[in-house]
């Protein structure tokens, strides 16, 4: 009994089909990834200002959420941070899962100290000093997160 081999032809042929189909499928997986990333972050940014609110109003107190565009960070004051270290509570939207930026913050009342502010303050009863909005980005996709002036509650769009 031979044994018959496959051919350089076929080979070839298998390998090209192959590079092909990778040609294809990676811009699709790239784009998928940006858009998981981008949606991700935007619902993490929806997420943790509802947290602050909800601090605001549990304890009574103002809660200011403060956003880093140079890090792509924020930070909610006075809540304890996830990790063991007992920091502040800081989110870092360019690490992983995320790998996302920020790109522009319009929140709060402008003040003369500060004309286009990265700040958004909710009072004892969860009221935003002002609402505006928060663009984040990963490669060319974009998700705009909308904070309510009136009642606080945010939103992607």
């Amino acid at each position: 009994m031979t044994r018959r081999g496959h051919s350089l032809i076929e080979l070839t042929i298998v390998v090209m089909l192959v590079a092909t189909i990778a040609v294809i499928a990676v811009p699709r997986y790239t784009r998928s990834l940006e858009r998981y990333r981008v949606d991700a972050a935007a619902r993490r940014v929806v997420a943790d200002l509802a947290y602050a609110r909800t601090q605001a109003r549990l304890v009574g107190q103002s809660r200011t959420v403060t956003f880093n565009l140079a890090k792509s960070a924020y930070t909610i004051s006075d809540v304890r941070g996830l990790r063991d270290d007992g920091g502040p509570y800081e989110v870092v939207i360019a690490d992983e899962p995320y790998s996302a930026s920020i790109q522009s913050v319009a929140l709060g009342e402008p003040t003369d100290l500060d004309d286009d502010p990265a700040v958004v303050q909710f009072n004892g009863y969860g009221v935003p000093d002002g609402g505006g909005n928060v663009v984040v980005q990963s490669g060319d996709l974009s998700r705009t997160v909308v904070v309510d002036a009136g009642t606080g509650e945010a939103v992607v769009q």
